[in-house]
């Protein structure tokens, strides 16, 4: 333990001031959803809602994109190379 100076404390991030507990939690937390994120793009999701524009099959593909990852393709695409 130690002492910390009035202007440091205000310029520290929460990261630097979180526990060695927390900071692990974060790290799980983070590694687990960067796996789900790539385990969804890998895989997609069989659907029959979409028709493929290239083919015009409804037997498809898709991955739900996050809007802030992509903004111009919405909340998702189709993967026509099922």
């Amino acid at each position: 333990m130690g002492i910390i100076q009035p202007g440091r404390l205000a310029t520290m991030t929460s990261n630097e001031m979180a526990s060695e507990e927390m900071k692990q939690l974060r790290a799980k937390l983070t590694k687990e959803a960067i796996d789900d994120h790539q385990m969804a793009q890998q895989g997609g999701t069989k659907s029959d809602l979409f028709k493929c524009n290239r083919c015009g099959h409804r037997d498809t593909t898709y991955n739900q994109v996050p809007a802030v990852v992509l903004p111009t393709l919405g909340a998702g695409f189709i993967n026509p190379f099922k």
